[in-house]
């Protein structure tokens, strides 16, 4: 590798919304940077050991990456929120893992790439994946990443895609769209702030959402429902909603189950009673004992 390459063990963020995992083994973790023609290998404590091309670091990976570990069990992925990190799961991550489960907590530039080029770094996550069988839990806009990879892989079906795909649980997802996103669209800050994902939810709605495939896996979802006139309920929005999205869009053809309560969609992920509904949906199909 070049003389930029060489490890470092230097501590980094661990990618927040400039890097999107690409590969993903036992913690570590292949990166590319959403505009440079960068890529970069992290450890399990986020230290980076190598950076340079993307062909360079895949180079690397498979000859550092521990792929002489167990892989008997299932693995979950877990994909956050627009504007949010990976951190946001760690709560979830750990009781999954508790519940038996290999876990694999993943970033993506939410704010600077499409839901398409993000669903394509998941892609390539789950085809170079040492286990056999993959379930999902997603935040918010995780979903619909997940949701872009299932349509992508629908149209392709040759695809040397192997893996098992067992389960989802989507918590808060913005099935149909965000309507206070197309409400914000003509602001600025919203615009700064949400960068090339808000304008998924609010310009290119339309076009996206043709995009998204129905999961033709179990899946549940989890929903926040203010009512309406509740001081944490959204004006904006019509119905229940979890203040950023109302019930209604959270809502898809085929469900296999649905849980809904009082809940924040900023904090709806870390509530215990939603965490373990999550482990049980991830274990039997259902989110009540």
């Amino acid at each position: 590798m070049d003389s930029n390459s060489k490890p470092t063990g230097r501590k980094t963020l661990g990618g927040l919304q400039f890097w999107t995992d690409w590969r993903w083994c036992h913690g570590w973790r292949l990166q590319r940077h959403w505009r440079m023609q960068r890529a970069r290998i992290l450890d399990p404590e986020n230290r980076l050991v190598e950076s340079g091309s993307y062909e360079q670091c895949v180079a690397r990976f498979d000859e550092i990456a521990p792929n002489d570990l167990p892989t008997d069990g299932p693995i979950v992925l877990l994909l956050h929120g627009m504007n949010r990190t990976r951190n946001t799961l760690r709560k979830m991550e750990r009781a999954i893992q508790e519940a038996g489960f290999e876990t694999a907590r993943l970033s993506y530039a939410s704010t600077r790439q499409r839901i398409q080029d993000n669903a394509r770094g998941l892609s390539s996550v789950v085809e170079h994946l040492p286990f056999g069988q993959v379930s999902f839990v997603g935040h918010s806009m995780g979903n619909l990443v997940v949701r872009r990879f299932l349509y992508d892989l629908q149209q392709q079906p040759e695809s040397s895609q192997q893996k098992s795909l067992h389960r989802m649980v989507m918590i808060a997802p913005p099935n149909q769209g965000s309507k206070l996103a197309r409400w914000l669209k003509f602001s600025l800050l919203f615009n700064v702030i949400s960068g090339v994902g808000g304008r998924e939810f609010s310009w290119r709605w339309d076009e996206v959402k043709s995009e998204l495939a129905v999961p033709d896996l179990e899946f549940g979802v989890i929903a926040g429902a203010q009512q309406k006139l509740h001081f944490l309920s959204n004006p904006f929005l019509p119905g229940p909603d979890d203040w950023t999205v109302s019930l209604a869009e959270t809502q898809l053809e085929n469900e296999t189950d649905r849980y809904e309560d009082f809940l924040m969609h900023g904090t709806i992920m870390k509530d215990k009673k939603v965490i373990a509904a999550t482990v049980r949906f991830l274990k039997t199909g259902h989110f009540s004992e």
